[in-house]
C-alpha cells in the first residue's frame, strides 16, 4: 500500500507506479510502471499517500505528498514495462515501502493491485482465482480470469499486481474492464515481470541490471522498509487530513476540524508531545498531545474546530518536545497544506441550458476543472436540433483520469414533489476499445462536499456512433436522449447536480439540452408537442399514448418506476400512437415522458387492479 504512487503530469493524473526494491537493498527509488504511460521527465510529479483510510472516498481531498523529476532507466514494449528513478531521494516522513517481487514465470492462485483509477485516490482490487498466461497488445501478459471484487479504469495503468506473498508479478497494460461493466469484461491484463527482467537484452530494456545492481542472482526477493527508527526519540507530523482540497459555503459558514497524522519515528514509545499550528499568517495555537504510541505507528489527532473562511488558505504544523526531550529528527517535524472555500449560486426548478447563450458557463452555474486543464467548453460545432453545446476535448488532451463537472446552481426541492427528472442529450464516440471516457450525472445534497452517482456510462455503453480514430463531430442521427430520475431527492433543498466527464484519451464529448423538471411541468423552446395517455389510471397495465404536435423523428419515450427504473424506451420515428404494456409490472405508480425538439412532456401513470 505505502509502494504505489499516483503519476502526474500538467496537473493531471494519468497511470499509476509503485516503488519497488533493488537487491542492494538501498531505498533507491525506483518506480515500476508501464511502457505505454511515456517516458519519464523532469515534469513528473510523483504523489504518494494519496488514499483514505475507509474504502470509501472522503467528504474532502485526502492530503498527499509529492516529488518532481524523474529519469527513464528502462522500457519494453514487450512486457509494457517501464522502470524510471525518481531524481531525488523520498523523504522519511513520507513513510514510504519499497515492494518486492518475484520473476518466476508461474501462475498464482489469486492476485491484488493496488492503483489510482481515474485519477482518484488509492484503491484495492483482488482476485481470488488463478492467473492465466496471455497476450495483451502483442506484449507477453498475465490475465486475472476475473475480478472478484472491484476493477480498474484509465488511470490504473501501470499499477503493480501482487502474488500472494505481497510480490510484484506484473504491472497494468490495460484490458476491458471499468465501472459498471458485464461480468464476462472483469479482467485485465498485466505484463509479466518475468518477461521484464530480461526484457530487450539491453540495459535500457531490461530490469536484471537496475534492479539486481548487487548481483546476487536471486529470483524472489522481499520488499524493504527504510523507516526503521534509528534514534530513541523522534515525533513525525505525517500529514493534515483536514481541512484539505475544495469545500463550498451555500450561504452558512463551513467549519472543519484540524486533523493531523501524528508519528513515531523513534524507538521510544511516544507518550507526550507538543503540536503547534497555524492558519496563514494567524496567532498559532498550541495543542498538548498525551498518550502511548508505539515506534513506527501513527494515529489521527483532533486539533479543534474552525470555521473555514472563504478564498484559499494555507495550514502549517508543526511538532516539538518529544517525551519533553530532544527530538533525533527535527526534518520531519513540519507538514503543511492548503484547501479552498468557494460560493455557489442559488436557483429554483425548471432549470434548463441549451447553450444558446455565449455566456458560458450560463449564469449561477460552475465549471470545477481540478486540474486547470482541458475543460467542458461552449461549441458551435454541434448541437442537437440546434447551433451550440457544450463539449470537452478528449481526443487531444493525452492525459487520463482527470474529471471536468458542470455544475447546475444548488436547488431548493424542498416543496417540489415526485417525478423530479434530468433529460439531456449526448453524442460520443470512443476513440478505440484502449481509449474511451466516462459521463456521470452526480447529486450533491451538502453544497458539493460528498456526490451520489445516479447515472454512469462510458466506452460503448456512451456511444452514440462507431468508433472514430479522428475528431468526433456529431450529425443530427448520432445524437442519444438520456433521462435521470431525482425522485429520491424532491423535499431536500441545498442539491447540486453535476455533469461528470472522466477522460481517457479518447475523443470529443458533446452534451446539449440539459433539462431538469419537476411533475408535469416541460421546458418548451418550440410549443406545439402534447402527449395523451388512456386509460389512466388503468386497471390491466396497458396503456395508450397519442403523441401530437411536430415529430422530427427523434423523440424518446421512456416509462420509470418511482426509483428511477427505466421499464420501457423507445424512439418515436414519427409514429404517433403507441402502446404502453407494464401487466408484467407491480401495480403502483409510474413516470412516463416525451423527449422531442428541446421539449419536454412529463405524466404520472397509475396502474391498478
Amino acid at each position: 500500500m505505502r509502494s504505489v504512487v499516483c503519476l502526474v503530469s500538467g496537473g493531471s493524473e494519468f497511470c499509476t507506479g509503485a516503488l519497488i526494491n533493488n537487491t542492494c537493498n538501498d531505498a533507491t527509488p525506483y518506480v515500476l510502471t508501464a511502457d505505454h504511460c511515456g517516458t519519464a521527465n523532469g515534469s513528473w510529479v510523483f504523489r504518494f499517500n494519496w488514499q483514505s483510510a475507509t474504502c470509501a472516498d472522503p467528504s474532502t481531498n485526502p492530503a498527499s505528498q509529492s516529488l518532481t523529476g524523474g529519469t527513464q532507466r528502462a522500457a519494453y514494449g514487450g512486457s509494457d514495462v517501464s522502470l524510471v528513478q525518481i531524481n531525488q531521494a523520498i523523504p522519511s516522513n513520507y513513510n514510504v515501502y519499497f515492494s518486492g517481487w518475484n520473476r518466476v514465470n508461474a501462475v498464482v492462485d489469486s492476485t491484488v493491485c493496488i492503483h489510482h483509477p481515474s485519477g482518484d485516490i488509492k484503491k484495492i482490487t483482488w482476485a481470488r482465482n488463478v492467473t492465466i498466461s496471455s497476450t495483451y497488445g502483442g506484449a507477453d501478459c498475465w490475465r486475472t480470469t476475473q475480478w472478484t471484487s472491484g476493477v480498474t479504469e484509465p488511470g490504473s495503468s501501470g499499477s503493480p499486481l501482487y502474488d500472494p506473498n505481497r510480490r510484484i508479478i506484473g504491472q497494468l497494460y490495460g484490458g476491458p474492464s471499468y465501472c459498471g461493466a458485464p461480468t464476462n469484461s472483469l479482467n485485465d491484463f498485466y505484463g509479466k515481470f518475468s518477461t521484464s527482467w530480461t526484457g530487450g537484452g539491453t540495459n535500457t530494456t531490461r530490469l536484471s541490471n537496475w534492479l539486481d545492481a548487487c548481483n546476487t542472482g536471486v529470483i524472489v526477493l522481499d520488499g524493504y522498509d527504510p523507516n526503521t527508527p534509528t534514534v530513541s526519540l523522534d515525533a513525525q507530523m505525517s500529514s493534515v487530513v483536514t481541512p484539505s482540497g475544495t469545500y463550498t459555503n451555500c450561504g452558512a459558514a463551513s467549519n472543519e476540524d484540524v486533523i493531523v497524522v501524528l508519528r513515531n519515528a523513534g524507538m521510544n514509545t511516544l507518550t507526550s508531545c507538543t503540536i503547534t499550528w497555524q492558519l496563514d499568517s494567524n496567532t498559532p495555537t498550541v495543542y498538548n498531545w498525551t498518550g502511548s504510541l508505539n515506534s513506527n505507528s501513527t494515529t489521527q489527532v483532533n486539533l479543534g474546530n474552525i470555521t473555514l473562511p472563504l478564498g484559499t488558505h494555507t495550514i502549517t504544523v508543526v511538532v516539538s518536545n518529544p517525551n519533553n526531550g530532544s527530538d533525533g529528527n527535527t526534518a520531519n517535524d513540519q507538514t503543511t497544506t492548503t484547501f479552498t472555500v468557494m460560493t455557489l449560486a442559488t436557483g429554483t426548478l425548471p432549470v434548463q441550458d441549451g447553450f444558446q447563450s455565449t455566456t458560458f458557463p450560463s449564469a449561477g452555474w460552475s465549471i470545477v476543472n481540478p486540474n486547470n486543464d482541458v475543460t467542458w467548453v461552449r461549441t458551435t460545432a454541434a448541437g442537437f436540433n440546434s447551433n451550440a453545446s457544450m463539449r470537452i476535448d478528449n481526443f487531444n488532451d493525452d492525459t487520463q483520469g482527470t474529471t471536468d463537472d458542470l455544475r447546475t446552481p444548488v436547488l431548493d426541492l424542498a416543496n417540489v414533489i415526485a417525478p423530479i427528472t434530468v433529460t439531456f442529450d449526448v453524442a460520443y464516440a470512443r476513440y478505440d476499445a484502449q481509449y474511451s471516457d466516462t459521463l456521470g450525472v452526480y447529486v450533491s445534497t451538502d453544497c458539493g462536499i460528498t456526490w451520489t452517482q445516479v447515472f454512469l456510462k462510458g466506452g460503448t455503453t456512451l456511444s452514440t456512433a462507431p468508433d472514430n480514430t479522428n475528431a468526433f463531430t456529431p450529425n443530427t442521427n448520432q445524437w442519444r436522449a438520456e433521462s435521470v430520475s431525482l425522485n429520491a431527492y424532491a423535499g431536500q433543498s441545498g442539491v447540486i447536480v453535476a455533469f461528470r466527464a472522466r477522460g481517457g484519451y479518447g475523443n470529443f464529448l458533446y452534451v446539449d439540452n440539459i433539462n431538469i423538471t419537476s411533475g408535469t411541468t416541460s421546458i418548451n423552446e418550440v410549443v406545439g408537442l402534447n402527449a395523451a395517455v388512456y386509460p389512466n389510471p388503468s386497471n390491466d397495465g396497458i396503456f395508450t399514448v397519442d403523441v401530437t404536435g411536430v415529430l422530427s423523428g427523434n423523440e424518446m419515450m421512456e416509462v420509470t418506476d418511482v426509483t428511477g427504473r427505466v421499464i420501457y424506451t423507445t424512439t418515436l420515428n414519427g409514429i404517433q400512437r403507441q402502446a404502453i404494456d407494464l401487466s408484467g409490472e407491480a401495480q403502483g405508480v409510474y413516470f412516463f415522458s416525451v423527449r422531442g425538439y428541446n421539449q419536454n412532456i412529463h405524466r404520472r401513470l397509475l396502474y391498478v387492479k
